[in-house]
């Protein structure tokens, strides 16, 4: 999912002495398909005090929020010191990342995949009295991106574009995007919510009545549709797809998704959309008019548009609050949210104190977002009681892992092409093609990279892939798989002049057909030797074996379900 995009939710902050916290965690969670006894957590910790809160957590499994301290009154005088980020297999390490200078406190609000953080800094002694904007990066500390000028910082891209909104001259609230290359630009009374890796900025643009969802791009603002009385925008993807709601007319609220060069569509009658995934899966929740919250997803893709309800019998009621990329929902019900995997449609409960997991002593649990390796942010509730009488709920914040994985999906995966497109990046290609052309122009290959970190126990590890021959011509394609040493490419950047080496082959598949099927291949062996070596993550070429008028075109990640695939059992 992307965590940075959507609209930040503000929880109750801990006691006195709050103060901002990073906590890098390197855990690997897969989806989830295991009874709750197979449920770890983690908790966090905190920075000295008795209560922390997080609010997101990243593709790399970092975590921002807040954390009571132990002398609340050195924290408001801005006496803390901003920490290195420190991260091991072996567990976690929660970073006090400071105040910004010359402000008393700092409250995030939004972080991106490289552990950026923004938010707001208060000048005054006072919480939420005169807050001004902040980014906070590892190698640069705090930086007050608008200077004195009073505004917060409500989402960061990972091309590190802030967007935000700050008191104009005139007293009114005007929106603002800041980026290192071109600084501030005034959006007008643009409020932005969110912000994806294209830069297009998501929010609510007011008509002098009701508020209406917009996006603004490269100076250009659209108003998505003006429909009932007052319409807002929950989510936007990396394909510039946003979801939301609108207040009808006949009272009820409407679920709807908007997209490029196609518009506004609706359904739900009585529904939330609150997240959509890069995939165009949307989750939500939808009132049946009897009871409230019945967990719903909807996938807008292939075009038509397909809705079906998590129904009691297969899940309690509740709002579904985030969804990966890997078609994993989070379920966030009260009391006891679960994971919900849409490509089997099987459920995990996150915890049950009765059954002795890891959660046990909890009153109850509130989930608040789950990244792409299925990691779960939650807070964790215990009564602390002041008197007999009196008493009042101690949040901490906690991880939650599956043991088990089944399958990951790549953090990248790209196809080259020589001759005349030697220059070209192919990494958001919905395919990876490969051939051995007799030309160099018709010559493609293929590399993927997974994230390997912290798997327990690997039993067995395949590779899958989805992949068919791009024409009858050819009979079948056979397919090398090679070990990759460097890990530095990068999908967006990668070329044919700049791609990495390939090393020894470790089998072959065999692509037959026009029609999309299957292939695997046991890599349990590199695996395992590169889980041995403390590599963290590992990359394969494939490379077609003989020349063939047809190419090889497999599934990329960009396709969704039907992406590659490392198979994990333990």
């Amino acid at each position: 999912m992307c965590t940075h995009c959507d609209t930040p939710t503000r929880r109750a902050s801990p006691p006195s002495g709050i103060c901002a916290f990073l906590l890098s965690s390197v855990f690997v969670v897969g989806v989830a398909t295991q009874a709750a006894a197979q449920i770890r957590s983690r908790d966090l910790g905190t920075l000295g005090g008795g209560q922390s809160s997080a609010q997101a957590v990243n593709a790399r499994g970092q975590v921002i929020g807040e954390s009571s301290t132990v002398d609340g009154e050195a924290m408001l005088a801005g006496l803390s010191t901003v920490a290195q980020a420190q991260s091991s297999s072996k567990g976690t390490t929660m970073i006090d990342v400071g105040v910004a200078p010359g402000t008393f406190s700092s409250i995030p609000e939004a972080m991106n995949n490289q552990g950026d953080i923004v938010g707001q800094a208060s000048l005054s002694q006072y919480l939420y009295v005169r807050m001004i904007p902040f980014l906070w990066t590892k190698e640069g500390g705090f930086e007050r991106i608008l200077g004195e000028t009073l505004g917060v910082a409500v989402a960061v891209n990972d091309r590190r574009d802030v967007v935000g909104t700050y008191e104009a001259s005139d007293g009114s609230t005007h929106g603002f995007l800041w980026s290192r290359h071109l600084g501030v630009i005034d959006l007008g009374y643009f409020r932005p919510t969110g912000i994806n890796d294209r830069g297009t900025i998501v929010g609510e643009c007011y008509d002098g009545v009701r508020s209406w969802a917009c996006t603004w791009q490269d100076g250009h603002l659209t108003w998505l549709a003006v429909a009932g009385y007052g319409m807002y925008a929950s989510s936007i993807n990396n394909k510039d797809e946003v979801v939301g709601f609108y207040h009808s007319q006949e009272g009820p609220n409407v679920a709807f998704i908007w997209s490029p060069g196609i518009g506004l569509s609706t359904f739900a009658p009585r529904g939330h959309a609150t997240a959509i995934n890069d995939h165009g899966l949307v989750v939500g929740w939808e009132d049946d008019g009897v009871s409230p919250e019945i967990p719903i997803v909807w996938q807008t893709r292939p075009e038509q548009l397909t809705l079906y309800p998590l129904r009691e019998q297969e899940s309690p009621r509740g709002q579904v609050v985030a969804v990966n990329n890997n078609g994993v929902a989070l379920l966030s019900v009260w009391y006891w949210p679960r994971l919900w995997n849409l490509r089997t449609r099987t459920e995990v409960p996150l915890c049950y104190p009765a059954t002795g997991t890891a959660c046990e002593g909890a009153e109850f649990l509130y989930a608040k977002d789950i990244n792409d390796r299925g990691q779960v942010v939650a807070s964790f509730f215990t009564t602390k009681w002041l008197t007999k009488e009196e008493f009042y709920y101690e949040e901490r914040t906690v991880i939650l892992i599956p043991a088990a994985l089944q399958a990951l999906s790549p953090v990248a995966d790209a196809f080259v092409r020589a001759g005349a497109a030697s220059a070209k990046n192919f990494g958001t290609a919905t395919t990876v093609r490969v051939k051995k052309g007799v030309a160099a122009e018709n010559t493609r290959r293929g590399y993927v990279k997974f994230d390997i970190r912290d798997i327990d126990k690997i039993g067995k590890a395949t590779l899958r892939l989805r992949g068919r021959v791009s024409n009858a011509s050819t009979r079948r394609v056979r397919v090398g798989i090679f070990r990759v040493s460097n890990q530095s490419w990068d999908e967006q950047t990668v070329t044919w002049g700049t791609k990495p080496a390939y090393g020894p082959l470790l089998g072959i598949v065999k692509v037959k057909e026009t029609a999309p099927q299957w292939v695997e291949i046991d890599v349990t062996a590199f695996v395992r030797a590169e889980q041995q070596a403390g590599r963290g993550t590992i990359s394969l070429a494939l490379l077609s074996l003989e020349h063939t008028s047809a190419y090889a075109s497999f599934d990329s990640r960009e396709s969704g379900a039907s992406g590659p695939q490392l198979v994990i059992t333990p």
